[in-house]
């Protein structure tokens, strides 16, 4: 087990049968075999290390979220495949 820093929140199971989830700021023990995932996806870090950024920002490219009030929701069956 590592004691590793939380940096984004998620579910973490120590035994894979029972779960709870992991806020963010806590400092918990970690399975060795998951910390290097878990610090390569930005949800961990040593304790004491200062955090940096996990989120890149959007780029300037991306595509505007689409405003939800003007989304219209169609049937299944009238949806293009």
């Amino acid at each position: 087990m590592a004691r590793m820093k939380i940096l984004k929140g998620f579910h973490y199971s120590h035994d894979g049968v029972t779960h709870r989830s992991l806020v963010e700021g806590a400092v918990e023990d970690i399975r060795d075999d998951l910390v290097a995932g878990l610090k390569k996806e930005g949800f961990v870090e040593k304790p004491g290390k200062s955090a940096a950024p996990v989120d890149p920002p959007a780029a300037a490219s991306d595509p505007a979220p689409a405003d939800p009030a003007s989304t219209e929701i169609k049937p299944i069956e009238e949806r293009p495949t």
